[in-house]
């Protein structure tokens, strides 16, 4: 346990508990039955005390459970008279959270307050307590009355006025109306300084914000820290040396103050998931969720934790670690969640019993929590920058400024399948595409917003229209086929109709009965209009009566079509933008519509288009393998789009190139065998010549082999390859690595040297020099040297020659070294084993070179850290091997060169045989 300024306590920690108390009446739902038959389930209702003294009995079992245990009290006059405050609640039998077996009581309806406190109620006065003062002074405020002046003297005496305390920290768990109330202004003003809030992000909707939910991560933390900012209705939370606001089981915001009053902002979140993602994936609600985030928080500040909960703290960080007690109390939050208040067993039966609180399970998950959760520091500049898509978390501190394209993730997603995504960068999942791009990620789950929204319409007036743009090959309707089969179920009718091939308007009848045919079925079909922007807008006109009014005409005879889907997919127009042109007030671009005629703008409204563009619903625009792009009208080019940049094109390639080659189902996770310049041709090359379809084609070819991996052997001829992609470009990213491999035989020894300089003053085998090693261990060292390559590919650097025209980048090198050294590291141990089994070495409890058995050929999550430290100095001797051969590492993306440079730069003159 560290004081706000990190120094060791000595004493022994203490915990007092105080706040408002409401009394919770669980009503037990059964079924109306003769009393002593018990031959099904009955009604029961039972009383526990909630809010503070919850909250107690919880800290209480963590108290118990841990192996630093610390002193727990209820420090507070408990019951306000004259009566307790009620809480009721109507608990059903629910589904187990998935995984689980069976049902769980879960709370499926909430009845609310029964007695209220009158104004002038007072609690007890709290009892004199012989331990003052307490280390850490956690107060639940309910907004039920406790926070008032009229009962201050119910507050513990640490809190009072005149108090000369000690109190290390005060924890207040609080609730609308926020920074509000006499108990608020006395710890926000004398306690600032040692002051952690919890609440949470539904309790501050509640004021006048405007925060989003469920749109990305990104988007919430920018809300949050944008009204936590500039807005005066909350502003003053930020007064707590530490502000938690959770948000659901799945993530919370963590703003905190340093000694020196500058401020730093941190995101914990699941990867995988977003505010109230988890909880819908279960039915029903348990209270307790908050006193649980609250316990992880008081268990890091007394030092009761045994673990480190999977957070890596700053290295100047000092003081209690109280990320690692957000993510500690979100994976309790979660659990509680997923057993809910005990197993829905038969009161009649023998192995009915009565729930209680805390369950064992969640108290473990405080101690060492279950669940996985990221934390991501959140510029603070993210706050002037409004409602701008410029920061992403994949791209760290670096996306204001524009952003790295994520060439080390999509390498590691290419090769291992989407584990990889796991505790790395948000991620949305709509059955079989996985969205990594924040720009992606609430375009996609805006639309799925949307399609829900109209499903649990029972009644609506017309079909759903929906747009979506891209260019060619770059699956503009399978995010939509997904998004409909994850809303509307995997059986949802699928229609799709390419007006391209319609040549009469009358056709639409015949496809709108086959619409009308499904609805009638009793399903909501979804139908593809493909494009639907053919043959100038022509089918706009046509189409903006079945989207408006919901029907068709058929001579004299209107049909409705019912409850349906509509998604129009572009053919000729790339992105929204471009279908829908602005203005032209360019002197430039109206002077070239002059002479040809009408300008786009004009040839539009003519068409309906503004009518078409009014009845739409929503639209997503489709990015593709190649960066995203957007239609610059005054050039009348397509252009990069850098708002935001595009980082995400490398894992979106690697995600197809998984599909493409088989990796679905089973083997979703499997390791991909390919040849490593190769993968980084995939992921590099410039562009695509016709997106998705070119990247699918050259994987074919490049399988169609037979042989068991991807290899550079086997790629199709150039002039085959011309057809996708540049030919020269992408052969010079295949053989990039080669001239370093080609001198991995001359590096051996100073690969070896560099190991002797780690153990050196050790006893370990091998500590001589490079000439007098057996051959086994040399070739050991040739293998090192040589996957140096395809080591540093996994965070996005490579190796080229020194005179390569890229410019020196050591220190960056450096840092992306530093900051991913356990990744490195571990990849380093790993090519190490593939080494050692391919030579025919196996796991041993001690090494013997005879028997070839060696104790570190095992994962390098178990290792020792002496072991593991042996991986990361290989790691971090990696631009010394590499300068001393000639070489330099840079980012990937700066080694592609245009065809001049790659003239005048040293490659080998031979290329593989290719069929």
């Amino acid at each position: 346990m560290g004081n706000p300024h990190g120094e060791p306590q000595a004493r022994p920690q203490t915990v007092v508990v105080a706040g408002d108390v409401v009394i919770e009446h669980r009503i037990y739902e059964g079924v109306r039955t003769r009393p002593h038959t018990h031959a099904e389930q009955g009604t029961r209702i039972e009383q526990e005390a909630g809010g503070a003294t919850l909250l107690h009995d919880l800290l209480r079992s963590v108290e118990t459970a841990s192996p630093q245990p610390f002193s727990t009290e209820l420090a507070m006059g408990a019951t306000p008279q004259p009566r307790l405050v009620g809480s009721y609640s109507l608990l059903t039998p629910c589904p187990a959270a998935p995984g689980g077996k069976g049902f769980v009581w879960r709370v499926t309806r909430d009845l609310g307050y029964g007695d209220s406190l009158e104004p002038n109620t007072r609690y007890a006065v709290s009892p004199r307590r012989e331990a003052m003062p307490a280390s850490v002074v956690v107060v639940d405020d309910g907004a039920l009355g406790f926070r008032h002046s009229t009962n201050r003297l119910a507050w513990p005496e640490e809190l009072r006025e005149g108090a000369t305390s000690g109190v290390e920290w005060v924890v207040l768990k609080t609730c609308t109306p926020l920074a509000q109330g006499d108990l608020w202004q006395r710890l926000s003003h004398e306690f600032g300084d040692r002051l952690v809030v919890v609440t949470s992000a539904s309790d501050l909707r509640q004021e006048e914000v405007g925060i989003t939910e469920g749109l990305s991560w990104e988007h919430t933390a920018q809300d949050l820290l944008q009204e936590l900012t500039l807005n005066q209705s909350i502003s003053d939370l930020t007064r707590a040396r530490h502000l938690v606001i959770t948000l659901g089981t799945d993530g919370a915001l963590w703003l905190s103050r340093t000694a020196d009053g500058s401020a730093r902002c941190r995101l914990v979140f699941d990867p995988g998931g977003l505010e109230g993602a988890w909880a819908r994936r279960v039915h029903g609600q348990v209270w307790g969720g908050m006193s649980c985030l609250v316990a992880g928080v008081v268990a890091e500040l007394t030092g009761c934790s045994p673990t480190t909960a999977g957070v890596q703290r700053a290295a100047d960080e000092v003081g209690p670690d109280i990320g690692a007690g957000i993510v500690r109390g979100l994976s309790a939050a979660r659990h509680l969640l997923a057993v809910g208040y005990g197993p829905a067993t038969d009161t009649a039966s023998e192995d009915a019993t009565t729930p209680t609180f805390p369950p064992a399970a969640v108290v473990a998950d405080l101690l060492d929590p279950s669940f996985r959760y990221r934390v991501a520091d959140v510029p603070t500049s993210v706050a002037s920058i409004g409602r701008s898509k410029a920061w992403t978390i994949a791209s760290g501190d670096q996306a204001v400024a524009g952003g790295r394209p994520l060439y080390g993730l999509a390498r590691r997603v290419a090769l291992f399948g989407p584990r990889a995504l796991v505790g790395e960068v948000p991620y949305a999942v709509f059955g079989k595409l996985t969205a990594v791009d924040r720009v992606e990620i609430e375009s996609l789950r805006g639309l799925e917003r949307l399609v829900k929204s109209y499903e649990d319409d029972p009644h609506p007036s017309k079909p759903l229209s929906i747009a979506v743009f891209g260019p060619p090959g770059s699956g503009k309707s399978f995010g939509v086929k997904q998004i409909a089969k994850t809303v509307l179920g995997d059986k949802v009718p699928i229609l799709e109709f390419n007006l391209s091939q319609y040549s009469d308007p009358a056709e639409l009848v015949g496809a709108l009965h086959q619409v009308r045919d499904k609805v009638l079925g009793g399903t909501t079909p979804v139908v593809f209009w493909d494009e639907f922007d053919s043959r100038e807008y022509l089918w706009l006109q046509y189409l903006l009566a079945p989207m408006q009014d919901g029907a068709f005409q058929e001579g004299q005879i209107t049909h409705p079509i019912g409850k349906c889907v509509f998604v129009f997919a572009g053919g000729t127009s790339h992105d929204f933008a471009n279908f829908s042109p602005r203005e032209e007030s360019s002197s430039r671009v109206a002077g070239v519509a002059a002479r040809s005629g009408l300008t786009r703008q004009e040839k539009f409204r003519l068409a309906k288009g503004p009518d078409f563009v009014s009845r739409l619903s929503g639209y997503l625009n489709v990015a593709g393998p190649n960066r995203r792009q957007r239609y610059d009208a005054l050039i009348g080019s397509w252009v990069d789009d850098d708002a935001p940049p595009d980082i995400s094109f490398p894992v979106r390639r690697a995600l197809l190139m998984r599909a493409t080659g088989g990796f679905v189902g089973a083997a979703e996770n499997a390791e991909m065998d390919i040849d490593s310049g190769l993968l980084s041709a995939f992921l590099e090359i410039g562009r695509y010549e016709h997106g998705a379809r070119s990247l699918e084609t050259i994987m074919k070819l490049t399988r169609s082999g037979g042989q068991a991996g991807i290899r550079r052997s086997a790629l199709p001829p150039e002039d085959q390859l011309s057809l996708h992609v540049d030919a020269d470009e992408f052969m010079g990213l295949v053989d990039l690595d080669l001239p370093f491999k080609m001198h991995s035989e001359e590096l051996a020894p100073a690969v070896h040297g560099f190991y002797r300089q780690a153990v050196e003053g050790e006893s370990v085998p091998y500590d001589v020099a490079f000439e007098a090693l057996p051959d086994g261990a040399k070739a050991d060292n040739v293998a090192a040297a040589a996957r140096i390559p395809r080591v540093l590919a996994l965070v996005g650097l490579v190796i080229v020659s020194q005179d390569h025209p890229s410019t020196a980048q050591e220190d960056l090198v450096a840092r992306l070294i530093e900051s991913n050294i356990e990744l490195l590291a571990e990849a380093e141990h790993d090519g190490w084993m593939e080494q050692k089994y391919r030579d025919g070495w196996s796991h041993g409890s001690t090494r013997d070179d005879d028997a070839k058995t060696h104790p570190c050929l095992v994962r390098y999550a178990i290792l020792s850290e002496q072991d593991k430290d042996k991986d990361r100095g290989a790691v971090r001797h990696y631009p010394d091997i590499v300068t001393s051969s000639g070489h330099k590492i840079v980012e990937a993306g700066c080694a592609t060169m245009t065809p001049a440079q790659r003239a005048n730069t040293a490659l080998p003159q031979h290329r593989p045989a290719r069929r």
